[in-house]
């Protein structure tokens, strides 16, 4: 389970942060979705530790 708050930054793009109350670790975070795609970014201590992740939809 995470605790997310994410703010629209343009038409595309979703930028907030996330927090998993299990591990006690809180996430920047970044969404962007494209006709067939998204992709999900999310760093952690302050930014050293970053990845992203590609989805596609499924047709």
């Amino acid at each position: 389970m995470l605790v997310m708050d994410i703010k629209k930054k343009t038409n595309t793009t979703w930028k907030g942060t996330a927090y998993d109350p299990q591990r006690k670790i809180s996430v920047s975070m970044e969404l962007s979705v494209g006709e067939q795609s998204m992709t999900t970014s999310g760093c952690v201590f302050a930014g050293m530790l970053c990845h992203s992740t590609n989805w596609t939809r499924i047709k």
